[in-house]
């Protein structure tokens, strides 16, 4: 397994640079096979939730992690924002509040996990 980090700054920048990171990191990584670009588009979307997620509720630390697999590449953001995401049903009026549920429809599996110093929340992908 080969693994990748990057550390952000919690701001309103965090989202574009997380998506620009982890599209460079995953073609490099995954080369150009029929499959990547369907891929890369889906990693990026989630990553970009998910450090949306963090910085609005309120991050001092963030980090993208890219993990890849034989069969799968994982994407995870790991902060120390309060609280834990949870899925919600947001309605059409709300501007906010659909971005697990991109996740979970973009992704094979997704979950959040306890850490050391917050959480970490990923999303999982197949390469083949």
């Amino acid at each position: 397994m080969t693994s990748n980090t990057h550390d952000l700054s919690c701001h309103t920048g965090a989202p574009s640079a997380a998506r620009r990171w982890t599209a460079d990191c995953l073609r490099a990584h995954l080369g150009d096979r029929p499959a990547v670009p369907d891929l890369i588009e889906d990693a990026v979307l989630c990553v970009s939730e998910l450090v949306t997620n963090a910085v609005h509720a309120g991050c001092t630390s963030l980090r993208v992690e890219l993990s890849f697999k034989d069969d799968g590449v994982r994407v995870g953001v790991v902060d120390d924002a309060p609280g834990r995401p949870a899925l919600r049903s947001a309605g059409a009026s709300e501007r906010s509040g659909r971005g697990l549920r991109l996740v979970e429809a973009v992704s094979r599996r997704w979950g959040v996990d306890v850490v050391e110093r917050g959480k970490l929340v990923w999303a999982e992908f197949a390469t083949s």
